[in-house]
């Protein structure tokens, strides 16, 4: 089960967010789902209280084509899971508001009430805990059965890192802002400075900024990547990462997976000692090729819905 991680900020106890005003016009059809004005100003608002961002129009205005392009996915997957009758129970997204709430130190009731009183509707929450979760369930029933590692592929990938023993390796955690038409370009290019600047000013809202807006795989885990050798990461990072120091925010960096955010929390020279477990590069694997074959699904799906957007 895909575990749900959410940091609030305690403003959002007695500041709401601005210029969010409620109306029920449509800014998107899926399908034959709307996505409503209403349903990206309560999104909008949970961002950015739960990522701490600044409340101000610029940055409103960079994070709301963002916010509108993550509900468009959301439905989409959504819509899939419901396609293949899989369905979430309930009591899945009780508990995972009553796990959010824990790591806020609050009572399911504490939590809730918060929300009420930061003028966000704990609906816009459950939504998008039900699309990850449903996600996760359509990946584990479509994609994850045509997973085989096998100890060959094990061995290279531990050959592959012995031979490059004394190279530095990286504790990375990342944000992949998605590129999947041209014209998004500027807009998560523009998006992609705004998390860059938060990150410098606060780089402990790495993993909360993570969660919201990143498509890899590891979002869920806060960007997470672990111990990573340079020559693991596309080209276009290695480079950057090699003058790079602990503690460094790397990018915006494009690549064909899109524009990555890359926070260095660390640096060592590889060895034998610290060679990782056959079950951590098992791990690892499975993990890269999960994440390639859902982009491209999700990307199908995208490709064969109908998608309309409308002025907002």
């Amino acid at each position: 089960m895909l575990r749900v991680f959410i940091v609030f900020a305690l403003m959002l106890m007695a500041v709401p967010v601005q210029a969010a005003t409620r109306s029920e016009g449509i800014s998107a059809i899926v399908n034959n789902q709307a996505i409503t004005v209403s349903d990206v100003n309560d999104r909008l608002k949970l961002i950015i209280a739960s990522a701490g961002l600044p409340n101000n129009k610029d940055v409103l205005s960079k994070v709301r084509p963002q916010v509108l392009s993550g509900l468009i996915e959301e439905a989409i997957k959504t819509q899939e899971g419901e396609r293949l009758k899989l369905t979430i129970d309930p009591a899945e997204i009780d508990a995972a508001i009553k796990e959010i709430a824990g790591q806020n130190k609050m009572s399911p009731e504490q939590f809730q009430a918060m929300f009420k009183r930061g003028g966000i509707p704990i609906r816009t929450l459950r939504d998008q805990i039900k699309s990850q979760l449903l996600w996760v369930k359509v990946v584990g029933k479509q994609l994850r059965p045509q997973i085989e590692i096998t100890e060959s592929d094990i061995d290279a990938e531990l050959e592959n890192i012995s031979a490059k023993a004394g190279t530095d390796e990286y504790l990375l955690s990342e944000i992949v802002l998605p590129i999947d038409r041209p014209q998004d370009e500027s807009d998560s290019l523009q998006l992609a400075q705004k998390l860059i600047g938060q990150i410098r000013n606060k780089p402990e809202s790495f993993p909360a900024l993570a969660r919201q807006f990143s498509r890899a795989a590891g979002a869920a885990l806060g960007g997470d990547l672990g111990w990573v050798a340079g020559a693991q990461m596309p080209a276009e990072i290695e480079a950057t990462l090699k003058t790079a120091g602990q503690g460094s925010v790397v990018g915006p960096t494009k690549t064909p997976s899109g524009l990555h955010i890359i926070l260095v929390r660390g640096k060592r020279a590889s060895s034998a000692e610290n060679l990782p477990s056959r079950d951590a590069v098992a791990n690892r694997i499975g993990m890269e090729r999960i994440d390639r074959m859902q982009r491209r699904y999700l990307l199908d799906l995208k490709s064969s819905a109908f998608i309309e957007t409308r002025g907002q």
